[in-house]
């Protein structure tokens, strides 16, 4: 009877986990990978700066941003691709991507700069959920790919 009530708990235990793990929807939560990065390449998360290193995790709610000399590439859990070029910032304002409960969502806001943007699964499976905003109105994705460059404010 014992080793029963162990295997429950164990079970609830491994379930819990398992859902925890699966949401990539948190702004603490790891959302991405920086993929690429070559001179001044920047991450501000919650107000502070740091430099954006190849494998550095992209969370939510991050803003990239690029220098004169920069560019940015970043993976997303959905294999999403998006890439920075010089003097950009992106704005990265919610991410999500939970399969179980069929929870898919990119919204994002191009500052300034320019930026290709290669759909992964989300633009398969929900293309209608991805919003990319930019100074004159919106990108809707229905498509796989798309470049957009914004002059800075």
């Amino acid at each position: 009877m014992l080793s029963v009530i162990r295997l429950v708990v164990v079970a609830i235990a491994a379930a819990l986990l398992v859902w925890a793990m699966g949401s990539a929807h948190a702004q603490d939560a790891e959302i991405g990978v920086i993929r690429s990065s070559d001179g001044e390449a920047l991450i501000i998360r919650s107000g502070v700066t740091v430099p954006a290193l190849v494998g550095d995790s992209v969370m939510g709610n991050d803003v990239l941003q690029t220098g004169a000399d920069g560019s940015l590439g970043i993976i997303l859990a959905d294999s999403t691709q998006i890439s920075l070029g010089p003097q950009s910032q992106f704005h990265l304002e919610d991410f999500e991507f939970e399969p179980i409960r069929q929870g898919y969502s990119i919204v994002g806001r191009m500052i300034q700069g320019t930026m290709v943007f290669i759909s992964g699964d989300i633009g398969r499976l929900a293309p209608e959920n991805i919003r990319i905003e930019i100074p004159w109105g919106a990108i809707g994705l229905r498509g796989t790919r798309f470049a957009v460059s914004v002059d800075a404010p």
